[in-house]
């Protein structure tokens, strides 16, 4: 007899739908490399364009993402609009995912063999994020680890 598993509760539905669109704005390669250009400071269009390789229209496009994700900011400085991260976090976070992707390790052991975690000391272990987090509610979400490997 299978468990039947109920729905989220509409505020933690609306919450993951919100985390799903950051995560798929920063999920295109040239989204990617305007993120990673930006980690130095602000900049303009054409700056940009010097540093990632594409055309106006395109880097204008995926700037456009970016910032109605919540990703960029904007201000204007005269007649030219500055970019830069929202919030510089982000860059900790593409490390980590830059730390996952190049781990070759097997699940549960970082690179160097240890069992932290294989961004290192950017990301704390699961079992101490899980021990900060909100209360056992019973229903496993996306904030809280596996159990039971």
């Amino acid at each position: 007899m299978e468990a039947s598993v109920s729905p989220p509760p509409p505020e933690q539905d609306s919450a993951l739908e919100a985390r799903a669109l950051l995560f798929k704005a920063l999920g295109h390669p040239t989204r990617l490399a305007i993120v990673n250009a930006l980690a130095d400071g602000e900049c303009n269009v054409l700056t940009l364009r010097s540093m990632v390789g594409f055309d106006l229209s395109t880097i204008s496009r995926h700037l456009l993402q970016l910032k109605t994700a919540g990703v960029l900011a904007s201000r204007r400085d005269g007649k030219q609009v500055l970019y830069r991260l929202r919030t510089p976090c982000v860059v900790t976070v593409m490390r980590c995912v830059t730390a996952i992707v190049e781990d070759p390790a097997p699940e549960g052991v970082a690179h160097d063999g240890s069992s932290a975690t294989p961004c290192g000391s950017l990301c704390p272990p699961a079992a101490a994020a899980a021990a900060t987090s909100a209360p056992d509610t019973g229903r496993r979400s996306v904030d809280s680890p596996r159990t039971g490997r």
